[in-house]
């Protein structure tokens, strides 16, 4: 009689414990208890792995929080001038703000309400994979000139009915600026195409529009230059089905333009005679590995695309790391253009010049002629 009740009892205290607590309180408390080493135990296996665990209670609930290379995760975030205590501050001080829920991939997002960091929860194949490459990928953006972006955690929630996993990376569109479209650009034309409506649009939509990447001589060098190293870093990590992302912001006045966006090597700047350009983007999505499981659905989508629905020019996701990244930077080369001032434009170019002198801090914006 009293294990019945008891097990009543557990699933009425499961049940209002769900009410009562979001996904975000849970990963609060986690954070916190990280910072402050509060519960924290380590079994011998758990050393080996470098995950540290933490047993905490709500709502007399035991639960687990864990955090997955914590010493690794610190030093990257140092490098960027990260210290713990604002990190865990933007995302426990105020309320992280829910975003959306992908359907194909099942991944769920947040943001920080100072708008620095993205939560995003990742599967336990993705987890492994990435603590796998860990120690390279650290290595690779500390040493590089990298558009890759940021991770800068790895969590795990266990509940009595839950449990997930979560990255914490930073948000590449911090700024607090309207955005009116966001691109995911992948080089392929499977599912690539959104409702102009939406926020976030896709390959077809970009090239729809007869948008490019514009930039300045020396801003398209290294732009290219920097996609071209990282998809070889994550060709040899043995990744596929990435993303570069951008938002593609118009300024009537120069002087309008925030001065952080000269700081930042993932933003470049273009001015012509018609308008300013402002490029914001980052690659993201490098989790997926090529496995047996991608081979199969690539075999699998080649025949339906070519054979049953007699289609030889849709391009799908599921390709080997070689095939996808020439594909991918073949798309970012082929929706480039080097902008360059004509020399009939000579008050153009000195109206612009005079603009630059009155920014002394914009010493990586170039001109050329």
């Amino acid at each position: 009689m009293n294990k019945k009740f008891d097990f009543y009892k557990k699933s009425y205290n499961i049940i209002y414990m769900n009410i009562n607590y979001s996904t975000e309180h849970y990963l609060k408390i986690g954070l916190q208890s990280s910072l402050k080493n509060i519960g924290i135990y380590r079994k011998f296996a758990d050393k080996i792995q470098k995950i540290d665990t933490y047993k905490l209670k709500c709502n007399n609930f035991d639960w687990k929080f864990k955090c997955y290379n914590k010493v690794k995760f610190e030093k990257i975030r140092n490098f960027y001038g990260i210290e713990s205590n604002y990190y865990i501050n933007s995302l426990c001080t105020e309320n992280i703000i829910s975003g959306k829920t992908y359907p194909k991939s099942g991944a769920k997002f947040w943001k920080t309400s100072d708008n620095k960091y993205i939560v995003k929860t990742i599967t336990k194949n993705e987890c492994k994979f990435f603590r796998h490459i860990l120690k390279k990928y650290s290595n690779y953006i500390q040493e590089n000139n990298t558009y890759l972006v940021k991770i800068l955690g790895l969590y795990r929630i266990i509940l009595p009915n839950f449990d997930s996993r979560f990255i914490i990376m930073n948000n590449i569109f911090e700024h607090k600026i309207k955005i009116d479209n966001i691109f995911d650009l992948k080089g392929t034309t499977e599912e690539r195409f959104e409702n102009d409506e939406n926020l976030e649009l896709k390959d077809i939509n970009f090239t729809n529009r007869n948008n490019s990447f514009i930039l300045q001589q020396n801003d398209h060098n290294e732009f290219i230059t920097t996609i071209v190293n990282d998809t070889q870093f994550l060709k040899d990590m043995i990744i596929m089905d990435y993303s570069l992302i951008v938002a593609i912001i118009e300024y009537d006045l120069y002087e309008n333009i925030p001065k952080e966006f000269f700081e930042k090597k993932n933003i470049k700047i273009c001015v012509s005679e018609n308008d300013i350009k402002i490029y914001i983007f980052g690659i993201i999505d490098f989790f997926q590995k090529w496995t047996l499981w991608k081979r199969c659905c690539g075999v699998w989508k080649k025949m339906y695309y070519r054979i049953l629905c007699c289609d030889q020019y849709t391009e799908i996701d599921s390709e080997n790391p070689y095939i996808y990244r020439n594909r991918f930077i073949n798309f970012i080369k082929k929706n480039s253009k080097i902008y360059l001032q004509k020399k009939n434009h000579e008050s153009s170019y000195e109206f612009t010049e005079q603009l630059v002198t009155k920014i002394p801090s914009i010493s990586q914006f170039r001109l050329n002629v």
